[in-house]
């Protein structure tokens, strides 16, 4: 019967396996350790963290910028500060009702213009505090009268950086406050540019109203027949510059008041 007892031995076999499994089904079976969460950031997590602080710190940096930043004015703002006395002394004064206020590196006032009531705004490079000793010539005021006038200088003078300087100033004002047309003109037909303009000096022209600017030693405005000398030593003939006009305005009397 050896087909039996294969059988039995099988089916005894198994029996065993199911036995076992139904053990291993009952056994506890084993927890999973839970493993710790981390407490870190991920890759992408920190890399918007990065560009946030990046961010953040420009911020505070263009801030702190803005906040030191001086306070941008106008002339007009601080020629309202001037008149009501909020001014430091050598930021703005008043003379004689006319306000004179330091801006961009030039001296700013205001007045209207004659026989108008246009209000223009004029920039000098010196106020009537810095032109009180400047020396003004017998009758030099009729120049103010005049409908034009030549602009001349000695293309051989030099240097000439301040004359032309000066040659600016007053042919900006002459022409824009004054209603006196400016004509540019050279002594001498020495340069490419005097080849353009007109030949114009005191020693040969006595019909034509004439401004004649040349160096000196000192600062002065004179008057000889038809020619008005604008003289002075680099910078100082523009003040003699500035001097003529605010004397023409009527800004500036001859005899400058005290400031």
């Amino acid at each position: 019967m050896p087909s039996k007892q294969n059988d039995a031995v099988d089916a005894a076999g198994m029996e065993i396996l199911r036995d076992m499994h139904r053990a291993e089904q009952r056994a506890p079976k084993p927890k999973k350790e839970r493993q710790p969460e981390s407490k870190g950031f991920s890759k992408q997590t920190n890399i918007l963290i990065t560009i946030g602080a990046v961010a953040l710190m420009f911020i505070v940096i263009f801030s702190i910028r803005i906040v030191n930043q001086p306070e941008v004015v106008t002339p007009d703002e601080l020629h309202a500060k001037n008149l009501a006395g909020k001014l430091d002394p050598e930021q703005g004064y008043v003379y004689r009702g006319f306000s004179f206020v330091w801006y961009d590196n030039l001296w700013f006032t205001q007045m209207h213009k004659p026989g108008t009531a246009n209000l223009y705004n004029i920039q000098l490079h010196f106020s009537p505090r810095d032109l009180r000793n400047v020396s003004l010539g017998p009758e030099v005021e009729l120049f103010a009268r005049v409908p034009s006038t030549y602009i001349t200088f000695d293309p051989l003078d030099e240097p000439l950086a301040h004359i032309a300087l000066a040659a600016g100033e007053l042919s900006l004002n002459l022409a824009v406050v004054l209603n006196i047309t400016p004509v540019p003109a050279c002594t001498r037909n020495e340069t490419a540019a005097c080849r353009k303009l007109d030949i114009i000096n005191c020693e040969s022209d006595f019909t034509h109203p004439i401004i004649y600017l040349h160096h000196s030693p000192e600062a002065n405005v004179t008057l000889d027949g038809n020619c008005l000398h604008i003289a002075g030593n680099n910078m100082e003939i523009v003040r003699a510059a500035d001097r003529a006009l605010l004397l023409w305005m009527g800004i500036m009397p001859r005899e400058g008041e005290s400031i």
